[in-house]
C-alpha cells in the first residue's frame, strides 16, 4: 500500500525473493550498489530484473530433511528409506505423533516441499507447458503417500506451515520434518537436543538430492530521500562479521559467502550442511 500510495517510506524493505521482480516491475524500487561477487550466485539472481540488480541478498534459505539421529542413527540414502526410517521410528519411540512433518497446506509451503522431492525424483518445474511428466507425478504420488499409503505423515498435515512443521519435530513429536534452518535456532525438547540431523531430501531412482532455495532480501524504496543512508545500512547489515553473527543468532544462513566462518560451523555445524 505504502509503494502503490508512493511514499517515501519505508526506506529499506527486507521481503521475500518472490517480490522483487513484481516491484521493481511497478516502478517501485531503485537499484541497489551491493557488490554480486560477495554473494550466493542463486540469491543474486533472484535481485535481478531486466538486467539491473534492484535488490541485495540478505540471508538464504535451504530447505531439507530433518532428522532425528538417535532414532535414524544413519541418515537416509533413498527416498524409499525415508519411509521405511520413519515406519521404525514409530514403532520404536511412541511418543511421536509422525514420522514424516511437511507443510502440505495450500500454500508456498506445499510447493518448495514438492519443488525438494520433485528434484529428487529426477523432475523439474521450469518447462510449464510439460508438467505432467511422469518424474513430477511421482514426486507427487511419493507425497501422497506418505499420508494415505504409509501412513507415516497424518492425515492433517495438509493443514500444516512450517512453524508447526518445525515445532513438532523441536518438540519431539516427529522424527523427520521437511523445513528450513531456522529449526536449528528452536528450543528443542531434552529428547531432541544433541540428536538433530539436517540433509538434502534423499533421491530416487534416476534423481539427486533434493532441496528447495529461498531467501530474504533488501530493497530501496524509489521514492526514499535518504538513498545513501539506506545503502549504507544495507553494506552494514550484509558484511560477512554481521551475517555471521545473524546466523549464529537466529540460525538465518548467510547469503554472503566469506560469512561461512570456522566460528559459524562451531556455533552452528547444520549451516555447513546448509553451505
Amino acid at each position: 500500500d505504502a509503494f502503490a500510495a508512493g511514499s517515501p517510506t519505508p526506506d529499506l524493505v527486507e521481503s521475500d525473493i518472490t517480490y522483487t521482480a513484481e516491484w521493481a516491475a511497478a516502478g517501485y524500487l531503485q537499484p541497489v550498489n551491493c557488490p554480486p561477487g560477495q554473494f550466493n550466485q542463486g540469491m543474486i539472481s533472484t535481485g535481478m530484473y531486466q538486467g539491473t540488480l534492484y535488490s541485495c541478498p540478505w540471508f538464504l534459505n535451504v530447505e531439507g530433511l530433518w532428522y532425528r539421529t538417535d532414532l535414524v542413527p544413519t541418515p537416509p540414502a533413498t527416498a524409499q528409506q525415508v519411509i521405511t526410517d520413519a515406519e521404525q521410528a514409530l514403532n520404536t519411540d511412541h511418543q511421536l505423533k509422525e514420522g514424516i512433518a511437511f507443510e502440505g497446506d495450500k500454500y508456498e509451503g506445499a510447493i518448495t516441499a514438492y519443488m525438494m522431492l520433485d528434484k529428487a525424483f529426477g523432475g523439474s518445474l521450469d518447462n510449464l507447458s510439460n508438467v505432467d511428466t511422469q518424474q513430477n507425478v511421482a514426486a507427487l504420488n511419493f507425497l501422497h503417500s506418505l499420508i494415505y499409503q504409509y501412513r507415516v505423515a497424518p492425515s492433517d498435515v495438509v493443514t500444516y506451515q512450517e512453524g508447526q512443521t518445525g515445532n513438532d519435530f523441536a518438540a519431539g513429536y516427529a522424527a523427520f520434518a521437511i523445513d528450513w534452518p531456522y529449526v536449528a535456532g528452536l528450543p528443542l525438547a531434552p529428547a531432541v537436543k544433541g540428536h538433530v540431523g539436517f540433509i538434502p531430501f534423499p533421491p530416487a531412482p534416476g534423481g539427486s538430492p533434493g532441496v528447495a532455495l529461498g531467501g530474504e532480501v533488501l530493497s530501496v524504496n524509489a521514492k526514499t530521500s535518504h538513498v545513501a543512508a539506506v545503502n549504507k545500512l544495507i553494506d552494514f547489515l550484509t558484511s560477512p562479521a554481521q551475517e555471521t553473527a545473524r546466523a549464529i543468532a537466529v540460525a538465518d544462513a548467510p547469503a554472503v559467502s566469506a560469512a561461512y566462518t570456522p566460528s559459524l560451523f562451531t556455533n552452528a555445524p547444520i549451516l555447513k550442511t546448509v553451505q
